[in-house]
């Protein structure tokens, strides 16, 4: 098992956060999952080469699988700060999507900011801290749609990610 000089050249307490890559569903690297009910792509821009975005297409069905996109992180106990940018356009998905950060052993350490609706591009951050427990040794950053038990049925439009970075302070 070796990494690239181009992932080595991605490594940071998110691996490959301008989405330069396309998941690898292995390892450290993105995980997705690919179904009918949306489609995920990483758009890259040739100018810079160190930006890109992750794009998903909702196609009005109901995904069977909430977690759309995850990685496995190894921090450090610890407060740290999950930031980034966001776009959506007419996004109907549940009460909306999510970034959560989770230990090995399920527990959830930040509270959910939720994403719908339509904006411009605009930052977010969420802050958190990573337990000194045992359990949490190893953490899993996923992005998910919290379900709306009123609208079940609802999953269209788009949301757009780019530079999404961790920082300990």
């Amino acid at each position: 098992n070796h990494l690239s000089t181009r992932e080595l050249n991605l490594l940071g307490n998110i691996f490959d956060g301008n989405f330069l890559l396309p998941p690898s569903n292995r390892g450290f690297g993105w995980r997705s999952h690919d179904e009918a009910a949306y489609s995920i792509f990483f758009k890259h821009h040739t100018a810079p080469k160190t930006s890109g975005e992750a794009v998903i297409y909702f196609t009005g069905a109901k995904p069977k699988n909430m977690t759309l996109l995850s990685q496995l992180l190894l921090l450090e106990p610890g407060r740290f700060k999950l930031k980034g940018e966001v776009m959506t356009e007419h996004l109907k998905a549940g009460e909306g999507l999510y970034w959560e950060l989770s230990c090995q052993d399920g527990r959830v350490m930040n509270q959910p900011l939720l994403f719908s609706g339509s904006s411009s591009w605009h930052g977010f951050e969420t802050v958190f801290e990573t337990p000194r427990n045992r359990g949490c040794e190893v953490q899993r950053l996923s992005l998910k749609i919290r379900e709306d038990i009123n609208q079940p049925f609802r999953y269209d439009g788009s949301i757009v990610f780019r530079a999404l970075n961790m920082e300990r302070f």
